[in-house]
């Protein structure tokens, strides 16, 4: 078996040592509020993205979106449609915001972060469903900056 990357070998060993419940143990409403304070507040990605808020449609109605858009970016260009992690029941947009704006960065393609409903509150297929409603129309989302034709993709932190 491969050796496992002596910085992330710190990182498994910091967190074992600061003995936390696990996740998976703990009511949803806990185990988010831990993982939001699990994040790196200093973490704030690339200051040179700007990020907008906004509401799209969802199955059932409105979700948060987040629009990242990377400094001297064209009127027209490449754009990713992006889903946050969390196995379905802990992310949101701002757990995942550093990230976005690294992948807006870096790719220089506008990214849309897209939230969904939460299991257990929002039984499956809930989320998928959020997500199947950003995929058919996302690449016209974004105040007419993302394009059909253009080239982009779909990412995320898929469970």
């Amino acid at each position: 078996m491969p050796e496992l990357d002596p910085h992330f070998r710190q990182v498994l060993d910091a967190a074992a040592a600061m003995n936390l419940p696990k996740l998976e143990t703990l009511p949803p409403p806990h185990a988010r509020e831990m993982f939001r304070a699990m994040r790196n507040p200093a973490d704030t990605g690339p200051l040179t993205v700007s990020a907008r808020d906004l509401q799209v449609d969802g199955a059932a109605g409105l979700i948060g979106a987040r629009l990242y858009t990377p400094e001297n970016t064209a009127q027209y260009g490449p754009g990713v449609v992006y889903f946050h992690g969390g196995g379905w029941v802990i992310g949101d947009l701002d757990t995942h915001d550093a990230f976005c704006r690294r992948l807006a960065d870096q790719s220089g393609a506008r990214v849309l972060s897209v939230d969904y409903r939460l299991a257990p509150e929002n039984p499956f297929p809930a989320s998928h469903d959020d997500h199947g409603d950003q995929l058919r129309p996302g690449a016209d989302r974004g105040g007419g900056r993302l394009r059909r034709g253009q080239p982009g993709g779909v990412g995320g932190h898929r469970s």
